[in-house]
């Protein structure tokens, strides 16, 4: 067994967190590595190491047994080292063609594009590898799906022999998922070395030929896929085992929260919502399926408040609460986990104390207008305890937090003061595989007590774990609502990408 690469006792430290702790991962030419792990565990930093990106501090890099040392990105890639990002690095104006030969440009004579001599190559590359995007069209005009090809063939134009995919699959389809699946195999029987970053351990299954898994920053367990399972990687992943789903109560129907025609234009008069029906029910969750852009983020902002609509209306409880702006919304009872914590969830500079009740200050301010610090402590305690937030106090700035115990903050103090209808856009976004389980628990529990709430996620492994019904979004408009019992998640696909459409008397 030739082996593509070696990472031999790679430490790398940081001057809070050793990030790398003596860890040492192969993959053999030809094979498909998944490197799994909870946020923090230190999988991002060794592949950033093996780009080039980040200098390890001890530890050797053997490529085809040859050592070798980067000092940036550029000469990873002289070795054949590609890496696709989570966000591409496209230049949307230009051609596909422009966007794979920028910055190694084939010249005649050494001043003149050569683009006969460049097209004639990435369509040898393109049949080689069944890999086919427009090469005439500009970036900013393809599908998701067909960006990530684009990006890939970049680095195949380049030669790469190792190829990096971070979290590939968190814009795509289940469609373009599965013909991810597809090339990722055709690369690798093509002798090319994968290697698969995701917190998907559905998708690891499918994909891997042998997982590294790693917590705290060091390998814990080094399996193939043909000997492990979901359950057992998870377990794996967090170190204990992860507690059940909560069971569902049982109950009936009762409007909270409908939106009748909302219609919204962005800035450059195209429609981010077209009239919109929808209705959310106590003791529901309601989640909204749809590839990112295609309205989501507008209508979170709309039900919270911190947009208005061009038409339409939003009623709570029968009350008309068009026109309420934010703070108004708070006090009719709804809350908003916005799906960008750093902007919009929390005050970085702030301490963990503040944030914990920051637009809900009304509640502790006593007769002399004075901030009652002794309720405000106790709150940020209680919240610290429920969560488990790992934090040395209260009183430190939540930017000294991980991401995770940075959500776990948010979705306590949103989750925490008695809302009637709970926003919640992406709430388990970059939160590892325990705090997820926290987390949906919880939204569940909540749901039980007849709190109504609105799901916004990209991930359909949420949509499907959480949501009573499923509502999907293509261009603003909503093109189905179905019954996730009864619905696959090709069938969703169908929907997310536009190439079906509900007619209304079939909803759910």
């Amino acid at each position: 067994m030739e082996l593509a690469f070696e990472m031999k006792h790679i430490t790398k430290t940081y001057p809070d967190v050793v990030a790398n702790d003596d860890v040492s991962v192969s993959a053999a030419k030809g094979s498909v590595l998944c490197v799994i792990g909870e946020n923090g565990a230190g999988k991002s930093t060794l592949m950033n190491i093996l780009y080039g990106m980040t200098a390890p501090d001890a530890g050797e890099i053997r490529l085809h047994g040859e050592a070798v040392r980067f000092a940036s990105s550029r000469d990873a890639m002289k070795h054949k080292v590609g890496m696709v990002f989570q966000h591409f690095m496209l230049v949307e104006e230009l051609t596909c063609l422009e966007n794979i030969i920028i910055g190694m440009e084939p010249v005649t004579g050494g001043l003149v594009l050569d683009r006969k001599r460049a097209r004639t190559q990435i369509e040898e590359i393109m049949r080689q590898y069944n890999m086919h995007v427009p090469l005439d069209t500009p970036a900013g005009e393809l599908w998701v799906g067909v960006q990530q090809k684009l990006e890939i063939l970049k680095t195949l134009y380049r030669g790469a022999e190792i190829i990096i995919l971070d979290e590939p699959t968190a814009v795509l389809t289940p469609q373009e998922t599965q013909e991810l699946f597809v090339n990722v195999r055709k690369l690798a029987e093509k002798g090319k070395t994968i290697i698969f970053i995701t917190h998907k351990l559905d998708e690891v299954m499918q994909t891997a030929d042998h997982i590294v898994v790693m917590r705290a920053g060091r390998v814990v367990a080094e399996l193939k896929s043909a000997d492990t399972n979901v359950h057992d990687l998870s377990v794996h992943m967090v170190g204990s085992e992860i507690p059940p789903m909560r069971e569902r109560a049982q109950i009936q129907p009762q409007a909270a929260l409908r939106l009748n025609r909302v219609s919204h234009r962005r800035k450059n008069g195209v429609y981010a919502l077209k009239d919109v029906d929808m209705t959310l029910h106590k003791g529901e969750i309601l989640g909204i399926a749809g590839i990112s852009g295609n309205g989501q983020v507008e209508l979170a902002q709309i039900v919270s408040g911190l947009t208005l609509p061009h038409s339409g209306q939003v009623t709570l409880g029968g009350e008309d609460i068009t026109g309420h702006d934010r703070l108004r919304r708070i006090r009719d009872g709804i809350s908003y986990i916005p799906e960008d914590r750093t902007t919009t969830g929390v005050c970085l500079s702030w301490s963990i104390e503040d944030n914990c009740f920051a637009g809900y200050q009304e509640k502790f301010v006593g007769r002399l207008g004075v901030l009652d610090r002794k309720k405000t402590g106790a709150l940020a305690m209680s919240m610290i305890e429920k969560f488990r937030v790992k934090t040395p106090g209260r009183d430190v700035p939540i930017r000294s937090l991980s991401g995770g115990n940075m959500q776990k903050v948010v979705v306590a103090r949103e989750t925490g003061f008695g809302a009637q209808v709970i926003i919640a856009a992406e709430p388990s976004r970059g939160v590892d595989i325990g705090a997820i389980s926290t987390i949906h628990n919880h939204m569940i529990a909540l749901r039980n007590e007849g709190c109504a709430i609105l799901l916004i996620s990209s991930s359909l492994d949420e949509i499907f774990a959480l949501s009573d019904r499923i509502a999907v979004m293509f261009e603003g408009e909503v093109t189905a609502v179905l019954d996730p019992k009864t619905t696959g998640r090709e069938e969703i696909g169908l929907y997310m990408s536009g190439a079906k459409r509900q007619e209304k008397g079939d909803a759910v």
